[in-house]
């Protein structure tokens, strides 16, 4: 382990400043009323049926991961995060920033499997 925080506990650190209504977000598909308005296809009356993207909520919620992680507990968020680090130490304390970021770089170069 180098001087690096890793992925995993990063992503706990994150996930610990977030509020519980961060995790959840307006659904794009009926604009967060929850139903679609429809009109029926033999009559062309105009119907209201419950969104099947959030089943009639008007939001969805972020996972940790999968296909709706949240933006903040993303690979490249950690990525972004460290690397600002990084150029603050190097400044701080005159080290290559170069140099570190490629000690980083091999260190943590790939994604962990699941993140991919």
């Amino acid at each position: 382990m180098g001087r690096f925080i890793e992925f995993k506990d990063w992503q706990e650190m994150v996930e610990k400043g977030l509020d519980d209504d961060d995790f959840s977000f307006e659904c794009a598909e009926c604009e967060g009323a929850g139903f679609l308005n429809d009109s029926c296809h033999c009559c062309g009356q105009d119907t209201e049926t419950d969104c099947h993207n959030c089943q009639g909520k008007g939001f969805l919620v972020y996972s940790k991961d999968g296909n709706r992680i949240h933006p903040k507990l993303t690979f490249r968020a950690y990525i972004d995060h460290v690397i600002s680090d990084i150029k603050k130490a190097c400044v701080f304390a005159r080290w290559d920033f170069l140099d570190v970021a490629a000690e980083f770089f091999k260190e943590h170069g790939q994604r962990p499997s699941r993140y991919r």
